[in-house]
């Protein structure tokens, strides 16, 4: 069962919904007179999302079967730099404001992502993490 990912801010999601947000010209971009400077702004607009403070955290890489695997993971990608803000999540029950289990149409307890809450101190990546952080 995979039950852990990570969440966060990653480089190619910010360039992937610039290029949306910006958008193209039709078949003939090389020819089309709105694409001078498409690149620039693109790349403008990636590190503008990248760099926003109140930016929603997606999933950014795949399910793990353990939360050693994802924290590796995002030692890994944090010397690249190519992500931010990354935290592990895991598969459990949604609760409400009051803290009782959210209930669906069936009756069932909703099944969502939440932060995960090491039980003990975090992984040896999570050193590696740290140092990435501060330089």
């Amino acid at each position: 069962m995979t039950s852990f990912c990570v969440f966060g801010i990653s480089r190619p999601q910010c360039k992937k919904s610039a290029e949306q947000r910006i958008g193209s010209c039709g078949a003939n971009l090389k020819a089309h007179p709105l694409m001078d400077g498409r690149a620039e702004k693109i790349a403008a607009k990636t590190q503008e999302l990248f760099d926003k403070k109140n930016a929603k955290p997606k999933q950014i890489s795949p399910a793990f079967d353990a939360p050693q695997f994802a924290d590796g993971w995002i030692a890994i990608e944090l010397k690249t730099g190519q992500i931010r803000a990354a935290k592990i999540m895991t598969r459990g029950t949604k609760n409400d404001k009051y803290g009782a289990k959210r209930i669906n149409k069936k009756g069932e307890p909703t099944i969502s992502w939440i932060p995960y809450e090491y039980p003990h101190p975090p992984f040896v990546g999570a050193s590696v993490r740290a140092a990435v952080n501060k330089g």
